[in-house]
């Protein structure tokens, strides 16, 4: 990706202006005293307090062994080629100021699995879609959004080809549209053939408050500046820590100053905000430093009339980044349908700012879960545990059964890269690859609970390295 983010994370980040491994191993020998405050004792307590399940696995020497189920279902393949026609706004939201610049990206990948969205093709006799596009010639692709359309020839087996379109005429609401796309592939020796897809277009009003662009040709975020003065928006690779509220930041706001001058820019304060007079004092603090804010709704996402109440309360905020909603729900079994339910309910009242959740499972309800997202964060700890026995709860790790602080994985940086490629090959089975990105939370912890160290700091920035060269942003 040409602009990779790592998430406001739990644990760490990677800089924005690409230091070298051992400057960052040097931020992060200087910030271990601070970092160890700031997270320890929030984290280690949050992993004892669980339910009887952990990713719908028992894990106490006193529960039997009850396969967890929920595992995703990999598409079957097919001996003939399919065509996973996909298409997708540039930007979501986009404003008013952009309606004569939108345009449409579209895929046009031969593939040989059933995902979602694929139609057999038939391609001519002495083609090759191993070869590229090369010889295959080219569909005709027309966009269709309300009353206005655009076509463009697209050639076959391509991906990321933009198509502009002038939404202009349209009317900017707070309702997505729908878009249809249609395309016709006419090969020598065989009839017309024709493909259709749908996708949204957000086009929303012009406003002097927060808006986060997400470019969905690369899941790279766009802002304007934190500060609330206006200005152009810019991509952004958001950088910081989550840091409990009520127990560390209300008692520090000092904490802000200091990761400001350590070159974050970005804060993540755990719920719940008990006080909001100090919050605001947060908010206030971090604007004139000109630093933005994740608002993460954890501790009450499925309760939708305190969404509500939040996001009619913050949404204008100069500084908001995304709101963050159900925080490892698969790992504590919330329902399926409770993070998708709030990311209704957001969009009908804000649209202007994408919503993250954080998966910690390897394989548990990944499909229905991540519905209720546009980031999909994983937060696979491996540095320090040990993969087969956990030291909390005295009980083996399997597949079926246990809890040994990250799940199914091996104990090394393996697991991040793995997990990293899991989910983004889900969310294209699933199609959301072009509408739902991935992001990462490099491990900065340890040293308690089932870590029984914590990541140094060329581990740290081999997470985060890892994660990038994968695709997580």
């Amino acid at each position: 990706m040409s602009w990779p983010a790592v998430s406001p994370s739990l644990e760490s980040t990677v800089a924005s202006k690409s230091p070298t491994i051992t400057e960052e191993t040097q931020k992060m020998t200087y910030n271990k005293g601070f970092t160890a405050m700031v997270l320890a004792a929030s984290l280690i307590r949050g992993s004892l307090a669980q339910s009887t399940t952990w990713c719908g696995k028992n894990f106490m020497a006193n529960q039997s062994v009850v396969p967890p189920g929920g595992q995703f279902i990999l598409p079957t393949q097919s001996a003939e080629p399919l065509l996973s026609f996909r298409c997708a706004p540039v930007f979501r939201p986009y404003l008013e100021e952009d309606a004569k610049s939108a345009a449409f990206v579209v895929d046009t990948p031969i593939v040989y699995d059933w995902i979602a969205g694929t139609r057999p093709i038939s391609l001519p006799s002495n083609s090759s879609s191993s070869g590229g596009s090369t010889g295959l010639g080219c569909l005709t692709v027309t966009i269709n959004v309300g009353s206005i359309h655009a076509t463009a020839s697209v050639p076959l087996n391509a991906t990321g080809i933009q198509i502009p379109i002038d939404i202009s005429t349209l009317k900017a609401q707070k309702t997505a549209y729908n878009a249809t796309c249609s395309a016709t592939y006419s090969a020598p020796s065989s009839n017309e053939q024709i493909f259709n897809t749908n996708s949204f277009l957000l086009y929303l009003p012009d406003t002097n408050a927060s808006v986060t662009k997400t470019d969905l040709r690369t899941g790279a975020l766009w802002v304007r500046p934190a500060n609330g003065t206006g200005g152009a928006f810019a991509p952004f690779v958001p950088q910081g820590f989550y840091i409990n509220f009520d127990q560390y930041l209300a008692k520090n706001l000092t904490m802000i100053d200091q990761l400001k001058a350590d070159g974050f820019n970005t804060l993540h304060p755990i719920p719940p905000y008990d006080n909001l007079t100090i919050f605001q004092q947060v908010i206030n603090k971090t604007i004139s430093a000109g630093m933005y804010i994740v608002y993460d709704m954890r501790s009450n996402y499925k309760n939708l009339t305190a969404v509500a109440q939040q996001v009619a309360t913050y949404a204008s905020i100069p500084n908001l980044l995304n709101w963050e909603t159900a925080h490892e729900p698969d790992g504590n079994s919330d329902p399926q349908d409770a993070a998708q339910a709030t990311y209704d309910l957001i969009y009908e009242m804000d649209g202007y700012h994408p919503i993250s959740i954080v998966l910690n499972c390897q394989d548990y309800n990944f499909s229905p879960y991540v519905k209720g997202a546009d980031i999909v964060l994983q937060d696979a700890y491996p540095i320090g545990i040990n993969a087969t026995w956990s030291p909390v709860w005295h009980t083996e790790c399997t597949p079926d059964f246990g809890h040994c602080g990250c799940d199914n994985c091996q104990g090394g940086m393996w697991d991040v890269k793995a997990r990293v490629q899991t989910f983004k090959n889900r969310l294209n089975i699933l199609g959301y690859d072009r509408t739902k990105s991935v992001w990462t939370t490099p491990q900065a912890f340890g040293s308690g609970a089932y870590w029984n160290t914590t990541p140094t700091g060329m581990q740290w920035a081999g997470m985060g390295f890892t994660s990038f060269s994968h695709g997580a942003i």
